[in-house]
């Protein structure tokens, strides 16, 4: 949902499959999807944790991401959650990127966007 210049993400759907060295999508996530889309919302892109590894995309994030959602949505992003400093004070637990560079290119990279998490109360 877009409010001003703002996009508010209003629910996140759970991968069937993973663990914590990778993810993959079942048809019944791709239905999770499609659902979405016929309730007038779209997919903005997608999140996963890296425990313990810091918050960046690997080579096989980035590629995920392009042929999973950028070529589908270009304002699409990545969240990453460091789940070990979620509580403590140091830097955010999370961080969005977005994949940068151009289609037919070999090389892609990608740069980390303004984010805050508000919580309704």
């Amino acid at each position: 949902m877009r409010r001003n210049d703002e996009l508010v993400i209003t629910r996140m759907v759970f991968v069937t499959e993973g663990d914590e060295a990778s993810v993959s999508f079942a048809e019944e996530d791709f239905q999770a999807f499609e659902k979405i889309l016929h309730e007038d919302d779209y997919v903005v892109g997608w999140w996963h944790s890296h425990p313990g590894y810091g918050l960046f995309l690997s080579n096989t994030d980035i590629e995920t991401h392009i042929y999973s959602f950028q070529l589908h949505n270009n304002y699409s992003v990545a969240l990453v959650i460091e789940p070990i400093k979620i509580g403590s004070d140091e830097i955010s637990p999370f961080k969005i990127y977005q994949v940068v560079g151009k289609q037919g290119k070999t090389e892609f990279n990608y740069c980390e966007i303004g984010s805050f998490i508000s919580r309704n109360k």
